[in-house]
């Protein structure tokens, strides 16, 4: 079982209330329950509970988790934080507001996660509701910007190991123009340190990874999304077969495998 390159989150829309407001953000962020949803995929052998925008196999990836019950330095996430989640909504004045979450039914993961995102807001004391659409159209609703969707289920999966893979294209000022930055989150101070960690890459990919981390963590800190978990791949293998390796882009190395 390997970390897969995938965020499940739900995407948190900047722009419209209540989640214009910083503090409503990271309300959820303390609220969500990521160990149910640890649950939902099957237990921690198949799921890893994450706080953050990159996975773990992602060159930069530094465990980071703000959004817990007694943080530590390692970065771990413990167990929700109601009483601090409750407090922000509190001083935010948005208690009692509607929110819908959009949905689709399949694949079902995304629709039981959808399901604890609104069960949390309402333990936060909103009018939370699931709206489910037929996945043909999700997509389309979902980026459409006139549809003013507050809160989008889904996840996030990098088709290359980097972190501009996922950054770049759901976080960034670039993102929001090309139509793939739901949040609409634009930054122009995060854009230009996104621009140099790409240029770093090319000729410093050590201190690229370090400034890959560190605009992660800004992220986080930002509260920009609710990232819930990282699911693993599993593969299955007999008894008689021997020096399985694994790339994070291509899964099982199969020309490696031998077979007794």
């Amino acid at each position: 079982m390997n970390p897969a390159l995938v965020t499940d989150n739900v995407i948190l829309n900047v722009r419209v209330p209540p989640f214009d407001d910083v503090r409503v953000r990271r309300a959820l962020n303390y609220a969500i329950d990521r160990r149910a949803i640890v649950r939902l995929y099957g237990g921690a052998r198949t799921a890893g509970p994450s706080c953050q925008i990159l996975p773990p196999q992602i060159p930069g990836f530094r465990r980071y988790c703000p959004y817990t019950l007694a943080p530590t330095r390692a970065g771990a996430w413990r167990a929700p934080d109601l009483a601090t989640a409750r407090r922000l909504v509190s001083a935010s004045g948005t208690r009692g507001m509607r929110i819908a979450v959009l949905d689709t039914a399949q694949p079902r993961i995304f629709f039981d996660e959808g399901r604890a995102v609104v069960a949390a807001l309402r333990r936060l004391g909103y009018r939370a509701s699931l709206r489910v659409v037929p996945d043909a159209a999700f997509f389309r609703i979902a980026s459409d910007l006139r549809n003013r969707a507050q809160v989008i289920s889904g996840g996030w999966n990098a088709g290359y190991p980097a972190a501009s893979d996922l950054i770049t294209q759901h976080l960034s000022c670039r993102g929001l123009r090309a139509g793939q930055n739901a949040g609409r989150f634009c930054d122009p101070a995060i854009d230009h340190q996104i621009a140099r960690a790409q240029n770093l890459q090319i000729v410093n990919p050590q201190e690229a990874a370090r400034l890959w981390a560190k605009i992660d963590r800004e992220l986080v800190d930002r509260a920009v999304t609710v990232s819930l978990v990282t699911p693993k791949d599993t593969d299955f293998v007999s008894k008689r077969v021997g020096n399985y390796r694994y790339h994070p882009l291509w899964g099982v190395l199969i020309d490696q495998l031998w077979i007794r």
